[in-house]
């Protein structure tokens, strides 16, 4: 270790000391109330530090801050703050600070423009809302989803940056689902948990959908880091991670999230089931063991649903999502340009009105989500919203996949297979919207960052003599 590591420890090892005395003093001083809002004052201060000398770890902190989107810090002056508002807020003081220091730079206006099109247009759909109030309450997540997928682009246009992040994620998502599995089981013995009534799994984020989508998208991530560890406790970790998130997304009891895992375990095994050898048999043999365990109580679940129901049909009406569906083409149909603006979907009126001309198979006394991303975007905002969002997804696929094929020519090994693990969880989140109405789900929006940023990484000679070694070494250890 150098002079100048050992002395940036010290100083870190001293400002934590520093402010455990800090708080002591506070506790003496000021009582409790105090010192918590003082830890919290620290805690800010320290994030921006770390984000400003650090920025390329922005990304994983705004992933890790997605899992705990529905914790709320109560504090003395301020009262209830939502912890992802707190993060957002130290993200955009940090990246400033980095700017400023020229260790970040603008996002490119090219890799950005298509998601920040969407949403503004998302955003300007206000204007024609029937009921602005819907709209507005959606505004405040539009805005921050704009700045983390700008923020995201600006970090990761760098080689060494994405792939640094994309070597990560497993462990954030492999975290999240032990934290969630931690908050259950406070939920079981008596406590606030993350348990629905009817056992669904739902995490910090409080929405057993929205977390099914952040385990599945966090999958491939997992089976890379398992499959191509070099050591057994690497590997051990690789393994524990895949069947995290196959376990968090199989305990959450999701339609949609169980076809998105479908969907990328199907790919996962068309991609590197050549290279995969005894390991990769073994991970197959540990997620079918979870499908069975915890896939079967969610059959079970649905079957128990299907046998107290009069048939399939009846089934499918007492779901309601294919009802659902049809109000949602009714009022893409009645309002085919722009829609009806963002979030009057759920208008009382429009919606009652939609659903008396559509004559679905089920009648709702209230709105409901339309359970269908692609479907509330054509209903929201029209068919110039919904071909704004349909040209996001596959084309951030199509790129990304273009874009690895290249890059594995070239010998960049590592950035190839961080791209196509992005392609990978952006193709499952794909599929799950067929089922979901997460079409401004944070885990989304980051992940499309990524895949924009890496049309400007541009890999080196050197970079690839590395990366061909290391894979021809791995190769013959395998």
């Amino acid at each position: 270790m150098t002079v100048g590591a050992k002395f940036h420890a010290s100083r870190w090892e001293t400002a934590l000391v520093l402010g455990a005395c800090l708080c002591s003093v506070t506790v003496a001083v000021f009582g409790p109330d105090a010192t918590l809002a003082c830890a919290a004052g620290l805690a800010c201060a320290a994030g921006v530090c770390v984000v400003a000398a650090a920025p390329h770890l922005l990304p994983l902190l705004l992933l890790a801050t997605a899992a705990l989107d529905g914790i709320e810090l109560r504090l003395p002056a301020l009262g209830a703050v939502p912890v992802a508002r707190v993060v957002g807020i130290v993200c955009v003081a940090g990246w400033g600070l980095a700017l400023a220091g020229r260790r970040a730079t603008l996002p490119p206006w090219r890799a950005s423009a298509g998601g920040l099109l969407f949403l503004l247009f998302a955003s300007a759909s206000t204007l024609w809302a029937s009921d602005p109030l819907l709209s507005r309450g959606r505004f405040e997540r539009l805005a921050m989803l704009g700045v983390a997928y700008a923020l995201v682009i600006s970090v990761t246009c760098r080689r060494s940056s994405l792939i640094l992040v994309a070597q990560r994620v497993w462990a954030v998502g492999a975290v999240s689902a032990a934290l969630s599995v931690a908050l259950a089981a406070a939920r079981v013995g008596g406590l606030n948990g993350s348990l629905t009534p009817d056992g669904r799994l739902t995490g910090a984020i409080g929405d057993p959908n929205e977390f099914a989508l952040y385990q599945v998208a966090c999958l491939p991530f997992a089976v890379t880091a398992y499959l191509d560890a070099d050591r057994r406790r690497p590997a051990l970790l690789g393994a524990a991670a895949v069947l995290l998130c196959v376990g968090g997304a199989l305990a959450t009891g999701s339609r949609g999230g169980l076809l998105a895992l479908v969907g990328v375990l199907v790919m996962l095994w068309a991609l590197r089931h050549k290279e995969a050898g005894s390991r990769g048999r073994r991970a197959a043999l540990l997620v079918v063991v979870c499908f069975v365990v915890l896939g079967g109580s969610t059959a079970l679940r649905y079957a128990r649903t299907l046998n107290a129901s009069s048939g399939l049909r009846s089934a499918l009406e007492q779901e309601g999502r294919p009802s659902l569906w049809l109000i949602a083409v009714r009022m893409l149909s009645e309002h085919p340009v722009v829609g009806v603006g963002l979030g009057n979907a759920l208008s009382p009126g429009l919606f009652l009105a939609a659903q008396e001309a559509a004559k679905p198979p089920r009648v709702f006394a209230s709105p409901q989500v339309i359970h269908n991303a692609y479907l509330e975007v054509g209903a929201e905002l029209g068919g110039v919203g919904l071909a704004f969002f349909s040209c996001i997804l596959p084309g951030s696929i199509i790129r990304l996949l273009r874009r690895s094929r290249q890059l594995e020519r070239r010998g960049d090994e590592a950035l190839s297979r961080s791209l196509t693990n992005v392609a990978i969880s952006l193709a499952g989140i794909s599929v799950a919207l067929v089922f979901l109405s997460e079409e401004y789900s944070k885990v989304l929006w980051l992940f499309c960052g990524l895949a924009s940023a890496s049309a400007f990484c541009r890999p080196t000679l050197r970079d690839a003599s590395d990366h061909r070694r290391a894979g021809s070494q791995h190769r013959r250890r395998e």
